[in-house]
């Protein structure tokens, strides 16, 4: 698991604000189990055993949800990075998500 580097986030420019920022640290610390939902994540809750409940918000739960993936050194399906953007997140968010983990990752890239 990789956590992108504070300084990333605090930029003249921020391409994150605080909260899209906490999300992404959020997801950079969270298991992969945390991406399961439905009735799975119901059993889990009713048996003890729950993960991270979704983010409200559908764009910081985008986030979250990619750095999950990247975090672990996962490559976000095309499907993921559409309903990404759909929820709210820019091209240059994805970008940066993109060059914060690859940039954190000891091989130079997630993949």
């Amino acid at each position: 698991m990789f956590l992108p580097a504070a300084a990333a986030f605090d930029a003249p420019t921020p391409v994150f604000d605080k909260a899209e920022a906490a999300a992404v640290r959020l997801g950079a610390s969270d298991p992969l189990s945390s991406l399961n939902s439905g009735r799975s994540q119901m059993m889990r809750w009713l048996l003890g055993r729950a993960d991270r409940l979704p983010l409200a918000n559908p764009q910081l739960e985008a986030l979250r949800r990619l750095a999950v993936l990247l975090g672990h050194a996962r490559l976000p399906s095309r499907r993921q990075i559409d309903a990404a953007l759909r929820a709210g997140v820019s091209e240059l968010q994805l970008q940066t998500l993109w060059s914060l983990f690859r940039s954190d990752h000891p091989t130079g890239c997630p993949a």
